[in-house]
């Protein structure tokens, strides 16, 4: 009775560190593919320069922003190792801007066909930032107040307002008709998870910001090698243009966005810890529980040598009493852990057992 209590304690042990190994791989996993995933943008070799520009100097003068941005720009692009930057008015993937757009004669698409998100950006931003354009043209220093309004929008955002219709020449508006009939679609971009990579790519409008004058919260600046050795010479270069601009931080595009995976780091590094220490409890109980038994056992063992056992006959007796108690904690264990992941299937992207 006692050595049942012991075997079923020793399979209880196994079977959990099996769980908790597994759902530390999953963790890690999904951390991994968060990390690596494709996010319709250039990871890699942008710069992300964070400013405030939310000051009266600023904000009470705008017509003048569209010339201070186009300094800062080419100041920026004269850089060894810089190919290109661009302004943007959103400066965090958490700034979401959700807007509504409506097209030109068309009175049937539903509240949430009209509803995405909305940014602000200056010229040269898609190339900069790594988004394809897959119709039409970028913004340009020629799109101005004095012209007309344009828009670029996503290739799903366009799917929702125009289905398969060529998006390019269409009209649409913040309000319905005969409202509806404010901006130009001149470009449509290929979708990107301007959320963060946890998100799937929102439909999104891209607004010129020369058109509609407004602080901007980020400069993006795409560099040859690594963006991070361009911190020093971009932020001398921006305060050669206005010594008093306000810069929060500048950091690698790809910290950025991997910065927002706190809850899945945390997930991976607790689940991780865990693993480790149950893996080692188990290991070191039971060692040491089969020593003990072993050890009781040494006169049976010389009662089976006597009437003709052989040394290798004893050594598969106590490995196969150890595999009994292995087999029954693995099978329990992998059941568990199968449940355990098909539970936890929204916390675990892009790993195999999740996709499963």
């Amino acid at each position: 009775r006692q050595r049942w209590r012991s075997n079923l304690l020793l399979a209880t042990q196994v079977g959990l560190s099996l769980l908790l190994s597994t759902m530390s791989a999953c963790f890690a996993a999904t951390l991994v593919h968060w990390e690596t995933v494709d996010v319709g943008m250039d990871r890699e070799h942008v710069l992300s320069v964070h400013v405030d520009m939310e000051q009266y100097r600023y904000v009470d003068h705008r017509d003048n922003l569209p010339a201070l941005f186009r300094q800062m720009q080419e100041r920026l692009q004269a850089l060894p190792g810089v190919r290109s930057a661009a302004v943007e008015m959103r400066g965090s993937i958490q700034g979401i801007w959700n807007t509504a757009l409506y097209v030109h004669g068309r009175s049937d698409l539903t509240n949430g066909q009209v509803h995405g998100q909305e940014d602000h950006v200056g010229p040269g931003f898609f190339a900069t930032i790594g988004i394809p354009l897959l119709r039409g043209r970028d913004f340009s220093p020629a799109d101005t107040q004095k012209t007309q309004l344009v828009a670029i929008i996503s290739r799903s955002y366009a799917r929702q307002l125009f289905g398969d219709v060529d998006p390019i020449g269409q009209w649409v508006g913040y309000e319905p008709a005969p409202n509806d009939h404010k901006f130009l679609v001149v470009g449509e971009a290929a979708d990107a998870r301007v959320n963060g990579p946890q998100q799937d790519p929102p439909p999104i409008v891209y607004m010129s910001n020369d058109q509609n004058p407004a602080p901007i919260h980020a400069i993006r600046v795409r560099a040859v090698g690594d963006p991070a050795q361009l911190s020093d010479r971009v932020r001398q270069a921006l305060h050669g243009v206005d010594p008093t601009l306000p810069i929060n931080e500048i950091v690698p595009f790809a910290t950025e966005l991997n910065g927002n995976l706190g809850t899945e780091k945390l997930l991976a590094r607790l689940a991780g810890v865990y693993a480790s220490l149950t893996l080692l409890l188990v290991a070191i109980g039971f060692y040491g529980v089969m020593s003990s038994r072993t050890a009781r056992r040494r006169s049976e063992f010389g009662i089976r040598l006597a009437l003709g056992a052989t040394r290798r006959h004893i050594q598969m007796l106590i490995v196969g009493q150890t595999g009994r108690i292995l087999l029954a904690g693995i099978l329990p264990g992998a059941v568990l852990s199968v449940l355990a992941v098909r539970t936890a299937n929204h916390f675990l992207y892009g790993s195999v057992s999740a996709n499963s």
